[in-house]
């Protein structure tokens, strides 16, 4: 029955990706949403270890380890905040116990997979998620809103970036 449900869950957000945006002829990287237009939030997509952790950089280069630090991927809700102009890494702020946060840098795969999005403008509101499952619901995409699609695919779900009504992004 499980099955059933999922494949039926993937078969409508296939739908609802396939049908109800338009396209625009346009691309978009990650930092062309930063600096100047605020932060995108979002949970990682890619882990460096089987416990689902991200490794966290002092450098921009991600070449010095933050050995006792890590973001988990599946609880800690991330702001990329920052680009760097000349490596794939984006700066972070990510939790910590007692309500801190702290700012360090980690490779861009680490929230996308892979190369440049579409842009597109949402024709229907549709409900978005922390990871490729509906069980994790994260937001919505509301019509009208242009929208960011990543190439990857993942069980039919897309990565994508789309905007807050307060200003900034989300990932998901």
């Amino acid at each position: 029955m499980r099955n059933w449900i999922e494949k039926v869950m993937l078969s409508v957000v296939t739908f609802l990706m396939s049908y109800c945006f338009i396209v625009l002829p346009a691309q978009a990287a990650a930092k062309d949403f930063l600096p100047g237009n605020g932060m995108i939030k979002g949970y990682c997509y890619h882990i460096d270890d089987t416990s689902e952790r991200v490794y966290v950089y002092w450098d921009e280069k991600c070449e010095n380890r933050s050995e006792d630090e890590y973001i988990s991927a599946r609880w800690d809700e991330c702001y990329i905040i920052e680009t760097s102009e000349n490596f794939n890494t984006v700066r972070v702020s990510y939790p910590v116990p007692g309500g801190e946060r702290k700012k360090r840098w980690v490779k861009t795969k680490s929230f996308f997979a892979g190369g440049i999005a579409r842009k597109k403008r949402a024709s229907a509101s549709i409900p978005t998620y922390k990871f490729g499952s509906s069980a994790y619901p994260y937001g919505t995409i509301n019509s009208g809103d242009q929208v960011y699609i990543y190439n990857e695919i993942h069980k039919g779900y897309a990565r994508v970036i789309y905007p807050l009504n307060g200003g900034g992004y989300k990932i998901a």
